[in-house]
């Protein structure tokens, strides 16, 4: 795995844009970050991998990370829940990921090849797609908001799957890209570029399997590796390299080596091994299962989630490793003299990252009620007169569940709506209160790794 991913890492530096040089952004303690966008903003995946990264590896620096994305939105849409829906937040920064809507995909049906029209018109989308994000952009930074653009991820036009392939969606989002950039050296504004990322990886995998995708089978949204790869690369482009400074000692100069992390009495030697006593300043990460194919995508591991346990000059053999009495593996004295990941290790630090990203799991799940009120009402609800949501929302929604006729896929959006829209603010204190609680969980604990030969 650590050979694929190096491997990996020289293939990526190599690509034109993939990782442009930014200089390094961590967000500031309690700034409030609002990720505005479409359905792969809303659905919030690639959003929990950045706040759950966040809480396990900046743990005071308590980031709100909040969603504002909605589905099926555009840029125009953008725009007319500005105030509402994004400024509401007062939020410090604005992360902006639009344009697979706004391309007006269906425009690129085969059936409309050649129609001189249907050309008209997709030009026109994205002559209103530069128009709208440019008011947007001058929106936030005159409200003195940092505005991060991200380029859309793609639309896989290449991958032999059985989804209809419209054909051009990806070079027309390749366009709002490149404008995106425009905007960015215009005004100063960092980029994170998905769509490079994204095409290249499907490039190189679908050499070895046409039906590879790095999005889902629908040919636009992303499953979970292609959410973990953007989180990948937003961090990239943002914090840079995570790097750790190392448990690293000499075990027969009784001495630290590598500006370890530890100080000499911080260590207890014995003839055939050592103790040590850790402060650590962040946790691992564990990298869910269902995201886990993106580790042979992008090195997540190399780049961001290093945890080295080193120790020189032991006798020669195999050694058992505890931390906080429990057992972590059995490693050669080579392998030790090389360095071991702690972070990939089921260790006490480990498993206080997966509460961690398990008490962020439940937040999604808060965000995602959320954001489906939001929803249903800019994009089912807005035609309503005066914008009485509340109160005729309501009521049009019963009558709707109440006919007969309505199809059944209609039903369980308007079933969860009329179920939390009465609780709606009990749903946000539920999120601060969640919020406020995952900045104590994720304080690391210290703990002790005795290392003795077996």
């Amino acid at each position: 795995m650590l050979r694929n991913l190096l491997l990996v890492v020289l293939c990526l530096a190599c690509l034109p844009g993939a990782l442009k040089a930014q200089p390094p952004l961590i967000f500031p303690k309690n700034s409030k970050v609002c990720f505005v966008g479409n359905s792969i903003t809303m659905a919030g995946e690639y959003v929990h991998y950045i706040r759950s990264y966040y809480a396990t590896k900046y743990p005071d620096r308590q980031v709100n990370f909040i969603n504002c994305g909605i589905s099926g939105d555009i840029t125009g849409g953008i725009l007319a829940r500005m105030q509402p829906d994004i400024m509401v937040h007062k939020p410090e920064y604005a992360v902006i990921m639009i344009g697979m809507n706004d391309v007006n995909r269906p425009l690129y049906a085969a059936k409309f090849k050649g129609v001189d029209s249907i050309e008209k018109k997709k030009k026109e989308a994205l002559e209103t797609y530069k128009k709208n994000l440019l008011e947007i952009v001058q929106y936030f930074v005159q409200n003195k908001i940092v505005v991060i653009l991200q380029k859309p991820s793609i639309y896989d036009q290449t991958a032999k799957i059985p989804q209809e392939n419209l054909f051009g969606v990806n070079d027309a989002l390749k366009a709002c890209a490149d404008y995106m950039q425009t905007l960015a050296n215009k005004y100063q504004l960092r980029t994170v570029d998905y769509w490079t990322l994204m095409t290249e990886i499907n490039k190189k995998m679908q050499v070895k399997d046409s039906s590879f995708t790095i999005v889902g089978k629908d040919r636009v949204h992303p499953a979970s590796p292609g959410h973990f790869t953007m989180a990948y690369q937003f961090l990239r482009s943002t914090t840079g390299k995570s790097i750790n400074a190392p448990v690293a000692l000499d075990f027969k100069t009784r001495k630290g080596i590598l500006k370890s992390v530890v100080s000499e009495r911080d260590v207890e030697f014995t003839k055939n091994g050592l103790k040590i006593w850790v402060k650590p300043v962040s946790l691992p990460y564990v990298v869910a299962t269902a995201a886990a194919p993106a580790l042979d995508l992008v090195p997540f591991t190399n780049d961001f989630n290093m945890e080295i346990l080193l120790v020189r000059s032991l006798p020669k053999g195999t050694y058992r490793i505890f931390i906080n009495d429990s057992t972590a593996g059995e490693f050669s004295s080579d392998q030790l003299a090389k360095g071991i990941n702690l972070a990939t290790l089921n260790t006490a630090g480990t498993r206080q990252a997966q509460q961690v990203i398990d008490h962020c799991l439940k937040m999604k799940a808060v965000e995602s009620d959320l954001r489906q009120l939001r929803h249903m009402e800019y994009r089912t609800l807005y035609k309503l007169p005066n914008g009485n949501i509340t109160d005729s929302g309501i009521a049009i929604l019963q009558r709707k569940l109440a006919d007969s006729s309505t199809k059944k896929n209609e039903r369980p959006p308007a079933e969860r709506y009329l179920k939390n829209k009465p609780r709606e603010a009990e749903l946000y204190k539920q999120w601060d209160v969640m919020q406020a609680k995952l900045y104590e969980i994720n304080k690391p604990q210290p703990y002790n790794i005795v290392i003795e030969k077996i």
